[in-house]
C-alpha cells in the first residue's frame, strides 16, 4: 500500500498528536496525515509508511 494514492475520510485530530489528523480509508484502515483538517471531509493522500496498526500519509 505504500506509495499508493487513496481517498480517505477525515475523523478529527489524532489522540496522541494534535498536529495530525486521523483519517480512514474505504477499507477502514487508519491513516495519520500532518495538519489539522475538518472532520467529515474526503481528501486524497499518498501513503508514505506502514505500521502494525496504522499508516502514515501526506496530502496528495
Amino acid at each position: 500500500m505504500v506509495g499508493r494514492r487513496v481517498e480517505v475520510l477525515t475523523e478529527g485530530p489524532s489522540k496522541k498528536d494534535r498536529s495530525r489528523t486521523t483519517t480512514r480509508t474505504r477499507t477502514n484502515k487508519i491513516v495519520h496525515v500532518p495538519g489539522e483538517l475538518s472532520a467529515g471531509t474526503f481528501v486524497d493522500v499518498v501513503i508514505r509508511d506502514g505500521h502494525p496498526h496504522h499508516l502514515e500519509g501526506i496530502l496528495a
